[in-house]
């Protein structure tokens, strides 16, 4: 029978992440969005062209998210460094299904799946606090699709892509996070931001100290997330 409980898994967001809710509640996630580019653009901007255009892309982005069935959806503003307007990194975690094998047996099937779908990509294994994990890093280009486009254009858009797939220890499932940005200015400190946050993962039962507090990892400090990317 297919195992349909989804296992439990925990992380620490730096602040600077806007989580994105995947309920199906449209309005809750619109409003979060629009209050995310609000305090992006600051109260000067009103709600010009670019201010809707924004607002509209990223509406479209996490509806599709959503409908692909991801776990956890998070959004970063990134100010670029000219100072004319900003990026975003992205993050989402999609929880899937497998087969139970051993952690090395896992590993390698991770591995060649991804060197197969990435194959511009560099690819190798990494090790968590979690467990071991398959990583890949690579930097391109996003074909964004005419029908999530608020103007229902196609654009190709320069993108850097950061994955790690972890196997559970144990357990039938593999845990996919995905970080893609435009910051590409910024891309070694997104590296370090994505390398960070995954430290942070857990899974399973929650852990306790001996007076019953639940033990929360440390979040990444501003030194991991790199100065680019803490720019007030």
């Amino acid at each position: 029978m297919p195992n349909t409980r989804l296992p439990e898994f925990g992380l620490v967001l730096p602040e600077q992440f806007v989580e994105i809710p995947l309920s199906g509640d449209e309005d809750t996630r619109s409003e979060i969005i629009y209050e995310m580019v609000r305090d992006t653009f600051g109260p000067d901007e009103g709600e010009s062209d670019r201010f809707l255009h924004t607002l509209a892309f990223w509406v479209g982005v996490t509806e599709a998210v959503d409908e692909q069935g991801a776990h956890l959806a998070a959004l970063m503003p990134v100010p670029r460094q000219d100072g004319q307007g900003f990026d975003t990194i992205t993050l989402v975690m999609t929880l899937v299904e497998t087969t139970l094998v051993t952690p090395d047996v896992a590993i390698e099937g991770l591995l060649a799946l991804l060197r197969s779908r990435l194959p511009h990509a560099d690819v190798r294994p990494i090790d968590l606090p979690c467990g071991p994990a398959a990583a890949a890093v690579e930097l391109g280009a996003y074909q964004f699709p005419p029908e999530l486009h608020p103007d229902g254009i196609a654009v190709e858009m320069p993108q850097g892509r950061f994955q790690v797939h972890i196997p559970l220890p144990g357990q039938a499932w593999t845990a996919i996070f995905e970080m893609t940005t435009t910051a590409l200015d910024d891309w070694d400190d997104c590296c370090v931001l994505m390398a960070a946050i995954m430290r942070t993962v857990g899974f399973g039962e929650l852990e306790y100290d001996e007076q019953g507090v639940e033990l929360v990892p440390e979040p990444p400090t501003k030194t991991d997330i790199g100065s680019a990317l803490t720019k007030s």
